[in-house]
């Protein structure tokens, strides 16, 4: 990766201020075109008493969930490196970042002390198995999803080019810089690239749980781990039940929730 200079760049950054850019995923994505998909960041709100059964097929992996059901359970359960505050970017599993001048290296330096719901620390590592399973069809823990969130925002994949030989995605890369601090490359400047990444289909998953589940991940029967307020407790053809997570990062809820699904 020595392309992406990335002794030079730390350096370069070390000398910028912290950026958060303001924007709004459902107006300009990270890419050319315009978002879709759920409403990115926030605190969920309490399931209200009484309402409808969800869906019995909904899918608990953020990054193929593709209706309503499976948004409001998945914001319960996983975070993504930023959640938005009205249009603003603000911290979530990343405390801080810093942006080239050029706008293609961001920097982001995680949360510490934060573990998934099955142990497994939550660390550079982790972000890293997240973006490639994203971004790379070939990649181990890729499974048999079609990732739309992902192509809707960032356009496209690994390998895949345009007619000048370009490549479709404005996403490059990622690489680990230490142990808390991932460095991002992209090939084009995405003004709306912080913004994007509180979609919830880039919530962080377990790499993990990944590893152990296949294909059968984010599926009833198979294993869940992101690092929200709450896990997974009972999930039946009937019901849905989410218990505190009592190593949550931030405020742990005092009860869970229960949906039912039909």
């Amino acid at each position: 990766m020595n392309r992406w200079r990335t002794l030079s760049v730390l350096v370069f950054l070390s000398l910028l201020l912290i950026a958060c850019q303001p924007a709004t995923p459902a107006e300009t994505p990270a890419g050319e075109t315009q978002a879709t998909g759920p409403e990115a960041g926030g605190t969920p709100s309490l399931p209200l008493e009484g309402q409808p059964p969800l869906s019995k097929d909904i899918s608990l992996d953020p990054a193929n969930a593709e209706d309503e059901d499976s948004w409001l359970v998945n914001s319960y359960l996983y975070e993504g490196l930023v959640r938005l505050d009205g249009e603003t970017a603000v911290p979530a599993l990343a405390l801080s970042w810093m942006v080239s001048d050029d706008g293609l290296d961001y920097i982001f330096y995680l949360r510490p002390g934060v573990v998934f719901h099955d142990g497994t620390p939550f660390n550079a590592d982790a972000v890293l198995a997240n973006f490639n399973r994203w971004f790379d069809p070939s990649d181990p823990l890729r499974g048999t999803g079609a990732y739309s969130g992902w192509k809707s925002v960032f356009l496209g994949f690994k390998g895949e080019l345009q007619e000048d030989d370009s490549p479709v995605s404005p996403f490059d890369g990622i690489e680990k810089v230490d142990e808390l601090t991932v460095l991002i490359h992209l090939n084009r400047p995405a003004p709306y690239f912080l913004a994007s990444l509180a979609q919830p289909y880039f919530a962080m998953v377990s790499p993990t749980a990944l590893a152990n589940a296949g294909d059968s991940y984010g599926v009833r029967g198979g294993q869940v781990a992101g690092t929200g307020p709450y896990s997974v407790g009972e999930w039946s053809d009937t019901r849905l039940t989410l218990q505190p997570n009592a190593s949550y990062w931030g405020e742990v809820p005092v009860t869970g929730l229960e949906f039912p699904l039909e």
